[in-house]
């Protein structure tokens, strides 16, 4: 007789424990327990506020060096909080805000010069500090939008002592703005490497290349452009090798000495998306045993709702911090979808949970693979990337994740820094799983099948390529619209002719092309019978 450690029906119960312990102890050991946090609210206006987060050192009294950290669009200030960790855990303060229109910042329509306004706010308030800012040491750094206005900035303004530019290009020259360090990614959309080491060509008036560092920080003209092989454009901000050059170029040009300390931002990041995703998983398991006990199944969805209403006035009234009530409010709700899925269909959850899971390495896959296709000519040239690649393709969709979730909390919360204020649009899946249980998962998966299906079907290209008057006038009549909003958004210089062939790109790159493979993936008869097998 075979002994068996557990039963089969407990394996998934302890992977998923198993899996949820490995996640808190990750968030244990790398939680940055030598730093402290604290809300602030920056004056633009009367009646507009900027609200920021200040990260200072608790090692080091003031006054602290600081660095100003913009984000970028359709973002937040917690973008720029894995780089904000690192800088006041070496010492050096950094304080991150929401520009106008984002975030928990005043509203406002989006517009270079209000972003630019709000950077100035952010610098009357350090230089109104001194007692708590070395005033004689501040730098400016950004994502994107952010490192666009920061470039910006720092070109127009010489008390800035150093700038970081992650994921853009733009003007400068060997003189502006002082110290400048360039990061991007190696497989970056919208700000290509040939296009960074032009940038850098005119930022030195030399012809060198990357990691080659040009000037020195004494005379503030120090140039270097970094090319991490590990990030694109989306996760510029929480890769590594870009954190940590930034972390050692604004030392440097603050003349702080020591060596860089080890990251622990990227490894608590790590153990977040773990125990997240474990503990949705154990959750279902738990549940799952007591699914046929119609008296204890009733109570589960009132008690996670109890639980989310005791965490939103734990939030408010202040007894714990307002930023993680907001993230166990959400993992609740989160929770709440996946226990009514498994009180409703209790033998479907390890079926669902491998499907899941295949279809997600699918479209991962594909657009890690189209991502390495559009960067081969980088990689043959520079052949030391290539051993990069696995740890992209395991970065990216963690980053990807995390990025993703903390604009899903923006929108949610409106206000988590002072007090905490959830949005009606927690409604839209609450009210629909307290009338009838189970009904989004169950939902998006007949949905996801039926698409899988309706692709599967055998083709008859009679049917594509004849195409009904009504549907044709409405095609004909789309068009002109289409071709009005583009000429409108590039009058309005919102959109420009060179950023609407790299946005072009994008979709075509992130969408049309990922969507046309994804969609041959399915018909293939080997990709179904892998489905069949984890079904």
């Amino acid at each position: 007789m075979k002994y068996k450690l557990f039963p089969k029906r407990y394996t998934g119960l302890i992977l998923s424990l198993l899996l949820l312990a490995v996640g808190i102890l990750i968030c244990f050991l790398s939680y940055p327990s030598e730093i402290q946090t604290r809300s602030i609210k920056i004056d633009v206006a009367p009646n507009r506020h900027l609200i920021g987060t200040l990260y200072t050192p608790k090692t080091a009294k003031p006054p602290y060096p600081v660095m100003v950290l913009t984000h970028g669009i359709n973002s937040t200030k917690e973008i720029m909080s894995p780089l904000a960790i690192e800088l006041a855990r070496e010492g050096i303060a950094a304080l991150t805000f929401d520009f106008g229109g984002f975030g928990e910042s005043y509203f406002r329509p989006y517009s270079e010069g209000g972003n630019d306004t709000d950077g100035k706010a952010v610098m009357a308030f350090i230089q109104a500090n001194p007692k708590l800012f070395d005033i004689t040491r501040i730098g400016i750094g950004g994502h994107s939008m952010g490192g666009a206005t920061a470039l910006g900035l720092a070109n127009d303004d010489n008390r800035y002592k150093t700038t970081v530019v992650l994921g853009m290009s733009g003007l400068a020259t060997p003189i502006y703005p002082a110290n400048l360090l360039m990061g991007i990614g190696l497989y970056e959309q919208l700000h290509p490497p040939s296009l960074m080491r032009e940038m850098l060509q005119s930022a030195t008036g030399k012809n060198i290349s990357e990691f080659q560092q040009s000037g020195d920080f004494q005379s503030g003209k120090a140039r270097l452009l970094v090319i991490s092989p590990t990030a694109d454009h989306l996760i510029e901000p929480y890769d590594s090798s870009l954190i940590k050059q930034s972390v050692s170029w604004v030392k440097q040009a603050f003349g702080i000495p020591g060596k860089t300390k080890p990251l622990i931002a990227t490894w608590y990041m790590l153990g977040m998306f773990v125990t997240c995703f474990s503990g949705l998983g154990t959750g279902g398991y738990l549940v799952r045993f007591v699914a046929y006990q119609k008296k204890l199944k009733r109570w589960i969805p009132g008690f996670i709702i109890a639980i989310a209403l005791t965490f939103l006035a734990l939030g408010n009234t202040g007894i714990i911090d307002s930023l993680w009530a907001s993230n166990l409010i959400l993992f609740s709700l989160g929770l709440l979808l996946v226990c009514n899925y498994v009180l409703r269909f209790p033998q479907k959850w390890t079926t669902t949970l491998r499907v899941t899971g295949l279809y997600i390495a699918l479209f991962l896959g594909t657009y890690g693979a189209i991502a390495l296709i559009s960067t081969v000519p980088e990689l043959l040239s520079h052949p030391q990337y290539i051993t990069s690649i696995p740890q992209f393709l395991l970065q990216w969709p963690i980053a990807l994740f995390y990025s993703r979730y903390r604009e899903l909390r923006a929108v949610t919360f409106p206000i988590y820094s002072y007090g905490l204020q959830p949005s009606y649009l927690l409604l839209i899946p609450l009210i629909p799983e307290l009338i009838i249980p189970g009904i989004i998962l169950t939902g998006a998966e007949k949905t996801i099948s039926w698409i899988v299906c309706w692709v599967r079907q055998p083709l008859h290209f009679h049917k594509f390529f004849l195409v009904n008057t009504r549907s044709l006038i409405i095609l004909l009549g789309l068009l002109p619209v289409l071709t009005a909003v583009i000429y409108h958004q590039i009058h309005s210089k919102i959109l420009s002719s060179d950023t609407a062939i790299v946005a072009i790109q994008t979709v075509g790159q992130g969408a049309i092309l990922p969507g046309c493979i994804i969609i041959l993936l399915l018909r293939q008869k080997w990709f179904q019978n892998l489905e069949s097998r984890y079904q």
